[in-house]
């Protein structure tokens, strides 16, 4: 499953879009695992520092690209 969710953020990164494996989370703490942040940090370059906070507003802009606008 990781190397499954692994390509498609790379495909979703390189189309200009968010991760969206931000979505997929772990039962016992309802954030991604540690392969989702070792993926931001080690392919993405991204500051994964603040764990939470990245996660937060990476959920945040898969939401926004992938909602339906007009709904609004």
């Amino acid at each position: 499953m990781y190397a499954l969710l692994q390509e498609a953020c790379a495909a979703e990164e390189a189309a200009g879009r968010p991760t969206i494996g931000s979505v997929v989370v772990t039962k016992a703490t309802g954030i991604p695992g540690d392969g989702y942040f070792c993926f931001a940090d080690d392919r993405l370059g991204r500051d994964v520092s603040d764990r939470r906070a990245y996660w937060d507003a990476e959920v945040t802009r898969v939401w926004d690209a992938w909602s339906d606008r007009d709904a609004r």
